[in-house]
């Protein structure tokens, strides 16, 4: 059935070599990212492969989150180092960006 195909798209099998296939006759398995097990079924409106740093992005956007409710609990500065492995300056980056201790500190 697949020779069929390429006959009825018109593609010389002779010229045809693996990585040269359309992507609809190519077989590949779809193993996903570190957001979700399968691409598709990602919520993801656009692949974190298809721009560059996007993954990291979402990583630090979910960190710096946890450091910021760590922070708004009262856990010290020298903890969130321990924990987050991130340098002190990395954590009042984070906690200045915060608006909720920016609205506590006036």
């Amino acid at each position: 059935m697949g020779f069929r195909i390429f006959v009825l798209w018109g593609i010389d099998m002779d010229k045809v070599r693996e990585n040269d296939l359309p992507p609809e006759f190519c077989q590949y398995r779809d193993e996903g990212c570190e957001v979700e097990p399968s691409c598709l079924i990602c919520s993801l409106p656009q692949c974190v492969y298809d721009t560059p740093h996007r993954l990291r992005r979402l990583k630090h956007r979910r960190r710096d989150e946890a450091v910021r409710r760590a922070s708004r609990s009262g856990v010290p500065v020298a903890s969130l180092v321990l924990r987050f492995r991130i340098s002190r300056r990395t954590v009042y980056r984070i906690i200045s960006d915060d608006p909720a201790q920016v609205r506590n500190r006036k």
